[in-house]
């Protein structure tokens, strides 16, 4: 893995994509997609290539660990890194830890203002900077 670019972020909840997307883009710098369901992700994650999923543990369609089970299934994106959004780890996050290329997890609700540099702790802690 490289540099930290490009952020596939999936929830349903519009008041976070937002506020997300401010934080990623305006204070991180990433280039940031972001989908409203499962089927959208599934739909156009092969036309955003990203360096890193960002997934809500519980939305009405797919929830996360369901999603990144089907994302998994694809070829190119067997060994994709995932980070994990939930209210708890402790309830939400249950069974996500064991899930291969989970590298971390960041707990809602989340200050805009450091969300970006949260990620890129993750990225770093998990040696995903390296080339």
């Amino acid at each position: 893995m490289g540099e930290l670019r490009t952020i596939l972020h999936v929830d349903d909840d519009d008041d976070i994509l937002h506020l997300a997307r401010m934080g990623f883009e305006i204070t991180g710098g990433f280039s940031v997609h972001q989908c409203r369901s499962g089927a959208e992700t599934l739909a156009s994650i092969g036309s955003v290539n990203p360096d890193l999923l960002l997934l809500d543990m519980m939305m009405p369609d797919l929830d996360g660990i369901m999603l990144l089970s089907k994302i998994r299934m694809m070829p190119a994106f067997v060994n994709l890194p995932a980070v994990f959004m939930t209210g708890s780890v402790a309830s939400g996050g249950q069974g996500a830890t064991e899930l291969p290329g989970v590298i971390g997890f960041i707990i809602k609700p989340f200050d805009p203002l450091t969300i970006a540099d949260q990620l890129k702790t993750i990225w770093a802690e998990q040696g995903m900077g390296r080339t």
